[in-house]
């Protein structure tokens, strides 16, 4: 009789529900199919997509993915709750309601903390939550211009870690629905940014792109300013003269959560190398804004969740070559009646057509692709 030892197919924890933790299920079911047992532990069984919260004030659009089409695609299973505590020795995460997970790999996908950049009448636009707060901030600006009033409205991107072009698209967005409703001379429009030119990230192509946008639409731009505080109809800005602003949208700070039982730095994010391995620390990989890379955006967390899933696949026995984290930037700029594209060293491609093409992955965009089909928004190439 010979006896056959049954071989333990390695357990892969995802801990989080956002953009970084379904692009990561997507690539280990794409890499090593049927080589891993991929869990997804989310604190929600929906996941929201970011890039298009901020068209929420202006009119109804999908924000959010069912996680059991996930489910459906790469029979990885979904387990409900939150990472509260990591037991590396024992390899083992513990939940916020008290549960313990066990893993042979950790992949840390949770995201991070957004906190109010400035003090209280200022609306933080976090995520599609703050949707109607802005929206009712709207509609007094547009009562006011009917009866002679105008507002002055400052757009305020902080300082840190982080992603910037949300606040170039609520302010283009915003001049474009007053001006649909007859109010746009009742508002003034500034956008205040530590940046030393529009988006500089992209390079000074679109940069200057971009200014022009801003300046077309009638947007006031105010770079390499810091914003110490708004009070008495001011935002006073350190090193620079204030400037007047009767009310105030600013992008949240973003800090980490610092995790027990992770190491952390000064604010609060997993040190991780270029390939996502979290130090001193064995299989356990931090991908998306939890990690310390500074600019915090979807295709950013995607490229990192490809890499990270990667290694993990080859790990696995998957015949393939690890993928090097590029932090290559593709972004669509909504602006109203148009869209503009940007890019910044890219090198593949995939064609987007609906509104879900804001979000892109290499594994995420075609499958939300499929499975959220909706409106088109704009034809745009994404490459990375």
């Amino acid at each position: 009789m010979r006896s056959v030892r049954r071989v333990r197919t390695p357990r892969v924890l995802i801990a989080g529900g956002g953009v970084a933790a379904v692009e990561a299920a997507l690539a280990l079911h794409a890499f090593a199919p049927d080589r891993v047992d991929i869990c997804l532990l989310a604190p929600s069984p929906r996941v929201e997509l970011p890039p298009l919260a901020v068209l929420r004030p202006f009119r109804d659009v999908g924000l959010h993915l069912p996680l059991s089409a996930l489910t459906a695609r790469t029979a990885a299973r979904i387990a409900r709750g939150a990472l509260a505590r990591v037991d590396p020795d024992r390899r083992v995460v513990v939940t916020g309601d008290g549960r313990t997970m066990r893993y042979d790999t950790l992949v840390v996908a949770t995201g991070a903390r957004r906190e109010p950049h400035l003090g209280n009448g200022v609306v933080t636009f976090a995520g599609a939550g703050d949707g109607p707060a802005l929206r009712e901030l709207l509609e007094r600006v547009v009562k006011g211009a009917r009866r002679g009033v105008t507002t002055r409205l400052a757009v305020v991107v902080p300082e840190g870690p982080g992603w910037p072009l949300p606040a170039y698209e609520l302010a283009l967005l915003t001049a474009h629905h007053l001006r649909e409703r007859a109010a746009r001379s009742g508002a003034t429009i500034d956008l205040v940014t530590p940046e030393p030119a529009p988006l500089a990230l992209f390079g000074p192509g679109t940069s200057a792109a971009v200014a022009g946008d801003l300046a077309a639409a009638g947007v006031g731009f105010h770079p390499g300013a810091s914003v110490r505080s708004w009070s008495a109809g001011r935002l006073w800005l350190v090193l620079a003269p204030p400037l007047a602003a009767d009310r105030v949208i600013a992008l949240p700070r973003l800090r980490g959560r610092a995790i027990p039982g992770l190491p952390a730095d000064g604010l609060g994010f997993v040190p991780a190398d270029e390939w996502g391995r979290v130090g001193g620390l064995s299989d356990v990989f931090v991908v998306g804004d939890a990690g310390p890379f500074p600019i915090k955006q979807g295709g950013v967390a995607c490229a990192q969740a490809d890499t990270v899933a990667s290694l993990i696949a080859r790990d696995a026995g998957a015949d393939l070559e690890p993928v090097p984290f590029d932090p290559s930037l593709s972004a669509l700029l909504l602006e109203g009646p148009r869209e503009r594209w940007m890019r910044h060293e890219l090198s593949w491609t995939y064609e987007l057509e609906r509104v879900v093409g804001k979000v892109a992955g290499r594994f995420l965009s075609p499958f939300l692709d499929e499975v959220l089909p909706g409106p088109r928004l704009a034809a745009a190439r994404v490459r990375r």
